[in-house]
């Protein structure tokens, strides 16, 4: 019995033993099964972790460019409003995003692009700065005259229309110029100009017809300068300036007679926008003339071609265009020969044709007072508070409260009454 229990206890003995060995091993083999989840979790977090941190760095970046892009065309506005003041003056002008130029035929209109061009001005220069195909501009209602600016505003400066101004019209984010000049001039122009298209005759030739004259008396390099004007080949100038010697076989209708089949009140119809265009004629009234009128007004820059010289000067210190590099003289363009017929008196003498003009003339009068006010406020007045500076001594001599003085004057003599 001793031995057979001393067998039994070494047995389990034998059995505790293994079993501790046992559990140790699964406990090491159970903990390294954990570990490596762990690891493996951990890597799999971080997996995570770069995965969203790309994800993040993505849309960051996304968010960035969005960002930029926006500040981007921000700044570029802002680049474009800009206040332009000179030193001397006390009036100061808001460059808005674009210059919206309002071009009435036969009133200096190309002109007013070409100065444009020598001012340094970005605009379509080739479609005579006429930006869209039907040459009007820039979208009926302002959502879509601004989504034009957002559009071509780093690409142009100043854009024209030659179909007048739309039923709306945008304030904000334009400068508004044009031109006006004697409506009966305006019509005496347009009739010398056009006649000869009438005739059949293209327009090109028209321009053209000084140098065609005299075609045969250029050198070749004259010969092919004409021809790239024209956008002609060069083998075509002899039959051109030929044809253009041929008497018409058609005469073209008096002045009188053509303008009585153009509409009424050009000017008006222009500026009050669409839905005076439409409307037939003789069917305009104060009211139409009225939102013509208030509209003006709003124009930043109101020329006109009888004062010319003087009314770039509103262009020079209101706007900022510099015309140093134009010369002394500013160049005509697209003005005709000058040698047309005068038709005023036909006008004048004739009620029918007369009244086709009766609100064209009270919006023209109104314009040259625009005009004049403008250059006042932007050229000379800025600088008339400097006069009682140059009279001081004399200011002090003045009389009595109430009575006469010599205030205004400036010398010892003078006529104050």
């Amino acid at each position: 019995m001793g031995s057979l229990g001393r067998l039994i206890k070494e047995f389990w003995s034998h059995v505790v033993y293994i079993s501790v060995i046992i559990w140790l091993v699964y406990f090491l083999m159970e903990n390294q099964r954990v570990m490596l989840e762990m690891d493996q979790s951990l890597k799999s977090r971080e997996l995570d972790i770069q995965a969203l941190k790309l994800e993040n760095s993505k849309q960051a970046q996304h968010e960035s460019e969005e960002l930029s892009a926006s500040i981007s065309k921000i700044q570029l506005l802002n680049t474009k409003i800009k206040h332009l003041s000179d030193p001397d003056e006390s009036q100061q002008f808001t460059k808005k995003n674009m210059t919206f130029f309002l071009h009435f035929h036969k009133a200096g209109g190309t002109t007013i692009c070409q100065l444009a061009k020598m001012a340094g001005i970005h605009a379509n220069f080739k479609k005579n700065c006429n930006v869209l195909p039907d040459q009007h501009c820039c979208g009926r209602t302002v959502e879509d005259q601004r989504s034009f600016v957002y559009e071509y505003s780093d690409k142009y400066d100043l854009v024209a229309s030659e179909r007048g101004l739309e039923d709306e019209v945008d304030f904000e984010y334009f400068n508004y110029v044009t031109i006006l000049r004697h409506p009966f001039l305006r019509a005496q122009s347009h009739y010398n100009f056009v006649k000869d298209y009438y005739f059949g005759r293209p327009k090109n030739y028209i321009i053209f017809s000084e140098p065609l004259k005299r075609l045969n008396k250029m050198d070749e390099f004259e010969k092919v300068k004409l021809a790239k004007k024209m956008r002609v080949n060069i083998t075509r100038l002899p039959d051109i300036a030929a044809n253009m010697l041929k008497p018409l076989k058609t005469e073209m209708t008096t002045f009188g007679t053509w303008l009585k089949c153009q509409q009424d009140n050009y000017f008006t119809r222009m500026m009050c926008g669409r839905k005076c265009s439409q409307i037939v004629r003789g069917g305009l009234n104060k009211e139409h003339l009225q939102v013509a009128k208030s509209r003006l007004a709003k124009f930043d820059a109101v020329l006109i071609l009888e004062n010319f010289e003087e009314s770039l000067l509103s262009l020079t210190h209101k706007m900022g265009w510099d015309f140093r590099r134009m010369g002394e003289k500013s160049k005509v363009f697209n003005a005709g020969s000058g040698k047309g017929s005068d038709y005023q008196d036909v006008i004048e003498s004739s009620r029918e044709l007369r009244q086709l003009f009766t609100l064209d003339l009270e919006l023209y009068r109104y314009a040259m007072y625009l005009n004049q006010r403008q250059i006042e406020e932007v050229v000379y007045r800025p600088k008339f508070g400097r006069l009682s500076h140059f009279c001081k001594k004399f200011n002090e001599s003045s009389l009595e409260v109430g009575g006469d003085s010599p205030r205004s004057c400036c010398c010892e003599k003078c006529s104050f009454w």
